[in-house]
């Protein structure tokens, strides 16, 4: 959670840079984020798609239905 804060910190600056040195190494730390952010897409893809599911499967009333949808996904 930490980390997290951490980076909001740096998307969150009204810091632009004072000079073309600043604003070169802000831009890095920038690119850096974004990979880092990407990174972790796959895995927030799945979480995204298993929280669909058990709303489906939260709502859907009957059993043999939530028991194929299971058997389909896992």
């Amino acid at each position: 959670m930490r980390a997290y804060r951490e980076k909001k910190l740096l998307v969150g600056s009204d810091d632009y840079g004072r000079d073309l040195t600043g604003v070169q190494n802000l831009r890095k730390k920038h690119k850096r984020l974004e990979a880092e952010l990407s990174s972790h897409e796959p895995s927030i893809q799945v979480s995204v798609c298993e929280a669909a599911l058990c709303a489906l499967l939260v709502c859907c009333r009957d059993e043999e239905t939530k028991l194929s949808v299971l058997l389909r996904y896992r």
